[in-house]
């Protein structure tokens, strides 16, 4: 089913052109093509992405029965590696979440770690996407509105 998600997004994104789309017409999409076939997307599909949103969603870091260390608030859960035996390379079952109150000062440290290591990658990524950038400008004589398929590889 993700891999419908991923279609559709396609398939909206392209029907959009150039004025481009959002996540709330991205949305209006999906639901109006669920309306034309219901079979798309079944009830356990959506009941299993609402949870995973869920899951992924950033830990509540406000609110009077959390507790702080050195002045800063600690999120309501901390993400650590798992603890135990695992047989895929699946990154959601590389982690697993602590709420605040079990959370020893190595969770606190494995989730700082963690936490690093993602914006060291997307500081890497950010990098390497401005360097593709530069030379796409490059290419593209100084001229930004060029399409990118007029001066790819």
């Amino acid at each position: 089913m993700w891999r419908r998600l991923i279609e559709l997004r396609e398939e909206y994104l392209l029907l959009c052109g150039k004025d481009a789309g959002t996540a709330a017409g991205f949305r209006d999409y999906v639901s109006m093509r669920h309306r034309d076939d219901p079979r798309i997307f079944p009830v356990e599909f959506l009941r299993d992405q609402a949870a995973t949103r869920a899951w992924e969603a950033q830990p509540r870091k406000r609110g009077p029965d959390l507790w702080s260390i050195n002045g800063e608030t600690l999120p309501e859960a901390l993400t650590r590696p798992h603890r135990g035996l695992f047989d895929d390379d699946d990154d959601e079952k590389a982690f697993e979440k602590i709420h605040q109150r079990f959370a020893t000062v190595d969770d606190l440290r494995e989730d700082a770690i963690i936490k690093l290591r993602v914006a060291a990658e997307g500081s890497a990524a950010a990098n390497q996407r401005m360097k593709q950038a530069d030379e796409a400008l490059k290419r593209a004589k100084g001229d930004g509105s060029v399409l990118l398929s007029a001066i790819k590889d």
